[in-house]
């Protein structure tokens, strides 16, 4: 409930499951294609430029259904997001890559953090996936809720 109703970002990191790296290296960020999942896309790039991390975004095709009559168009549309999302964040220094992928959205996302060595997966509460994400996740978890404006991190004293 917390999650879902806060207006600002929420980090999850279950018990016992300490971080495997002592800084923030990477940053996975699963997306839809969905303007909705762009909406972290704030909060995640001052984390990922204070932090210096990397951010590796997941666009798996099963988290948003593909109308029957045009799958080929629809998945060219969501590498074309993509690509014109690595040219913006290309130029404010930041690294990135983008990866596509199919097949059940929860399994994944989970073992691309894995592959990838994710510290962090950040998404936003509007995917159907989000909660499964959170259940079975090894690391951390961060959650932004849909519709909220991005606060400026400019208090956040990072260590």
């Amino acid at each position: 409930a917390v999650v879902r109703r806060a207006d600002l970002p929420v980090l999850l990191r279950r018990p016992g499951i300490l971080p495997a790296h002592k800084t923030l290296r990477r940053i996975l960020v699963p997306l839809d294609g969905s303007e909705e999942a762009l909406t972290i896309l704030t909060t995640i790039k001052a984390l990922a430029l204070r932090t210096g991390a990397e951010l590796a975004f997941l666009h798996v095709s099963a988290l948003a259904p593909l109308p029957r009559y045009g799958e080929a168009k629809a998945s060219r549309e969501s590498k074309e997001r993509l690509l014109d999302l690595a040219d913006s964040l290309e130029m404010s220094d930041l690294a990135s890559w983008q990866t596509i992928a199919e097949g059940d959205p929860v399994e994944e996302i989970l073992n691309y953090a894995r592959t990838a060595d994710a510290d962090l997966i950040a998404m936003t509460t509007e995917s159907s996936a989000a909660m499964a994400v959170a259940e079975r996740a090894d690391r951390a978890v961060l959650f932004q809720k849909v519709g909220v404006p991005a606060h400026s991190p400019k208090a956040w004293k990072l260590q």
